[in-house]
Formats: structure tokens, sequence, C-alpha cells
């Protein structure tokens, strides 16, 4: 499998590109409207630490929404890219009135994903100051911490948002 990983100033980069075996990582500053994803079997939107936050400064990821809308190939978005995921299709951000970094337990609700993984709730890193508010329209929650949303995925398309940080173990 081919991975594309979309660098947006990731701490975890190293991490992130130990989880797959085929990997291009391409940063957000050279990423263009032209650029091809055909190539590739799965789009991976990395985390972002000293980067502008989508929810102020959308125009910053215009062409990784613009990659996300296209994309008939799996989107997985972490922290940073699942806010993309959600600013692409209309979902609702929210500044915290914290950062909220750490070990944070997840309450999975979504069933298919509790039987895949074997296990209701989940021990996650997570480390952001954005917040996903509201899904967007055609999406689906299916997990929750104590600081709100977690995880989001697309109904019908293979896109899936993880507000946390699941390379860092």
């Amino acid at each position: 499998m081919k991975t594309l990983i979309i660098n947006n100033h990731s701490n975890y980069i190293k991490e992130l590109v130990s989880l797959f075996s085929d990997v291009v990582i391409i940063d957000k500053q050279t990423l263009t409207k032209d650029f091809n994803i055909t190539n590739y079997d799965l789009i991976v939107l990395s985390g972002g630490s000293n980067v502008p936050t989508v929810l102020r400064h959308p125009e910053e990821y215009i062409y990784e929404i613009s990659i996300i809308k296209e994309s008939k190939i799996p989107v997985l978005g972490i922290c940073l890219g699942a806010e993309i995921i959600c600013e692409a299709y209309g979902g609702k951000l929210q500044e915290l009135t914290e950062e909220h970094r750490g070990v944070i337990t997840l309450q999975i609700t979504n069933l298919d994903l509790e039987k895949a993984l074997g296990v209701s709730n989940l021990e996650v890193t997570e480390g952001h100051h954005i917040g996903i508010q509201g899904i967007p329209q055609d999406f689906i929650s299916c997990a929750h911490s104590e600081h709100g949303i977690e995880i989001i995925k697309h109904k019908d398309k293979p896109i899936i948002g993880f507000q946390f940080h699941p390379e860092v173990a």
C-alpha cells in the first residue's frame, strides 16, 4: 500500500512514518492544486505544531481541503488533519479554553469500531487546543472523551479523522 503523508509540521512525523511501509512525505507548503494523488492508496493528513489553525486560517489548508473533497481513496486525518476534514465538510471547530495534552480515555460510541477494536474504551494521547464542536453533515461521531468528539467518520466515503495522536504510544 502506497501512502501519501501530507506533513503539517507534525512533531510526530517519524512515529507516523514508522506505521506504514511504502511512504511518500510531502510538506504542506509544497502542495499545489494540481498535485496528483492517483498514485496512492491512502492519504494521511498529519497533525501540526506551531502552524496556523484551520479554525482561524482555513485558506492555509485550501489544497488539503480540495484533496479531501475530491479523493476517491481513503483519507485519514490526525489532530490538525481531523480539523481540516471537519472544515472541508462544514463541521464546527472551537478554540478550547486550555490545551488538551496527555493520555485520555476514549469511549467508543460506534458499534462497528467497538467490534473491530474489541474494546469500548481506549487510552490515547492527545495534544491540541482546537476541538470538534459539531460534526459535518454526512459524518458520524465514533468516539468521544471528556474533552469532546475524538473520532469522526464519513457515512459513505473512506474518510476518518482522529482528534488524538494514534502514532504516539
